[in-house]
């Protein structure tokens, strides 16, 4: 079965998989482990199959093998350290219930084969040669690993008792790709499931700043190496990590690390400049707005907003204008070079921000936006003309004002082919019925679930502003930047990358540095549309708006 299919399948299963999961262990921490080793045994399960005729059936005899797995492992870890509790003192003066919960986190943390040695040295009492027998080492390599990996347990075990530390895990608040992404959608869907995971996220962070060792990682991350180990397999085979000498692995994407400290210098820096930018540039988006509601500003093409709510046409647009207008990139940026190819064909950068110790303030939902385009054309249209075309440019910006989730896997752009049919009055005849995908991903309940398509009163009307001219058509009508804001854009940017510069690897500075100035934009108007809500000039959004706010369709068809 082809990877990206793998993908799919998983991706429309991993709610199921979690449910079992926390249905067997009623625990949050440990339902999250078993159902991410289930999900790595259901994708290269599936890899080894041309096709499954019953996948429902498939995966739950997955789910029930790995379970029992799970409690196989448990119960024979727990017998290991009843039957040689003795041993304990070789390591831990105290012989007590805390040490021997020490020690078996402490080994828990060891690689593979050092975990492999101790047991057997220790555990199971076999002798050197029995142990390089089975290992396949030379018996000086064998007392070599137990020597070293002893001393490493004494000291890990002495630093626990002195020093006591909560672990505080990283958590990725926005992540996504710059570059060339696959035709199919299938790298962003299996990158995407890399990045969702919290132990995922924590390991590409551990081995961020510096190549470190599986043992070293787990250590970093408080987790048992046996799962590191696979989710750095599952990493390196997306190209997220990479494999150095020395059996080490660094990580192989852009982090920008948040801390409170840095989330106060933004809001300094960045006070100023939303302050004239909503004092001289905002008017003017929305005198322009104005004038294209009341169709003044076009000589052909329409604008639809929702029950004609100016309120919801200027959150869109501002945000639209801003996004194109305000330019924070430095002229000449190539990143091309440092692409990664991806399994599915894809070449392009990954990038996550990140804060730690599940750092919660206002101000880091700043970092929470996302922008995502869909470009489709070279359709033909339903009225038999053969030179025609549908032509669909969608835009959505997501931010802390909205209720989406910020799921790329979710966006897609057959959401706004669902649209365009439903403009034309064609959506029950013709599209659902020739759309060879999962019919949910298509229906009109998904598009009532996300919000594109609502009711007002006896009617079903689309809940998006559609704007009927292309997109750059539409940009020409919008304000210039004043000059003086174009400069301020620019030294904005070298300020805040100077704040980051200190936080990025010296292999990766080149292209976080770059990568940067390019995301730049989207912090600069989230903070905007926060400065303009707090005095007014934006009005709150109702629940129904929040679903599909900032999402703007630009096609040939009017909304009628």
């Amino acid at each position: 079965m082809l990877k990206e299919k793998a993908v799919e399948i998983i991706i429309s299963y991993k709610e199921d998989i979690f449910g079992f999961a926390m249905s067997k262990t009623k625990n949050v921490d440990k339902a999250e482990e078993l159902a991410q080793r289930i999900v790595i045994d259901v994708y290269f399960s599936l890899l080894k199959k041309e096709h499954v005729e019953n996948i429902d059936g498939y995966i739950y005899r997955i789910c029930r093998n790995v379970y029992a797995r799970y409690v196989n492992e448990a119960v024979k870890e727990q017998k290991m350290y009843q039957d040689y509790s003795s041993q304990v003192s070789s390591f831990v003066p105290n012989d007590t219930d805390e040490a021997f919960h020490l020690l078996r986190k402490e080994i828990s943390y060891l690689s593979k084969l050092q975990r492999e040695v101790i047991i057997m040295y220790y555990f199971q009492k076999m002798s050197v040669s029995e142990i390089a027998g089975k290992l396949h080492l030379s018996a000086s390599a064998v007392k070599w690993h137990l020597f070293n990996t002893r001393n490493r347990l004494k000291e890990r075990i002495k630093m626990q008792e002195h020093v006591k530390t909560e672990n505080k895990p990283f958590r990725f608040i926005r992540n996504g790709f710059w570059g060339i992404h696959d035709v199919n959608n299938a790298d962003d869907q299996a990158l995407k499931l890399c990045l969702s995971r919290l132990v995922s996220q924590n390991i590409l962070c551990a081995a961020y700043q510096e190549a470190k060792t599986i043992t070293e990682i787990a250590e970093t991350i408080c987790t048992p190496a046996s799962f590191v180990e696979d989710e750095v397999m599952m990493l390196e085979e997306h190209g997220l990590i990479e494999k150095m000498p020395g059996n080490k692995y660094r990580t192989n994407m852009v982090i920008f690390m948040h801390t409170k400290e840095i989330t106060e210098q933004f809001d300094q820096i960045f006070k100023e400049f939303v302050a004239e930018v909503c004092e001289t540039y905002i008017p003017m988006i929305l005198e322009a707005v104005n004038k294209v509601a009341r169709n003044e500003a076009i000589t052909s093409g329409h604008i639809y907003t929702p029950e004609n709510d100016i309120n919801f046409l200027n959150w869109a647009i501002t945000s639209f204008a801003c996004s194109v207008k305000l330019k924070f990139d430095k002229k000449g940026i190539d990143l091309s070079k440092n692409y990664v190819k991806r399994v599915g064909g894809g070449e392009n950068i990954a990038y996550a921000f990140a804060v730690g110790g599940f750092y919660e303030e206002k101000t880091s939902d700043v970092d929470r936006s996302t922008e995502m385009r869909h470009q489709i054309g070279s359709k033909d249209s339903d009225d038999n003309n053969a030179n025609s075309t549908m032509i669909i440019d969608a835009w959505q910006f997501n931010t802390c004002h909205d209720n989406r989730d910020f799921d790329v896997a979710d966006d897609l752009y057959t959401d706004y082919m669902y649209l365009y049919d439903f403009i034309s009055s064609t959506t029950d005849k013709d599209f659902i019925n020739n759309v060879e995908q999962i019919s949910d991903w298509h229906s009109k309940e998904r598009m009532f679930r996300k919000g594109y398509l609502v009711n007002s009163g006896k009617d079903e009307i689309v809940n998006i502003v559609v704007i009927s001219m292309q997109r750059e058509e539409f940009v020409n009508l919008l304000p210039e930047v004043p000059e003086n804001i174009k400069i301020k854009c620019h030294e904005l940017t070298a300020q805040i990358n100077k704040i980051y510069e200190k936080h990025y690897p010296k292999h990766i500075q080149e292209v976080a540095s770059g990568l940067h100035f390019l995301l730049q934009s989207r912090t600069g108007v989230l903070r905007i549309l926060k400065q303009l809500l707090e005095t007014g000039i934006l009005k709150p959004l109702s629940e129904i708006q929040k679903n599909s706010v900032n999402t703007i369709m630009f096609t040939d068809k009017e909304v009628k």
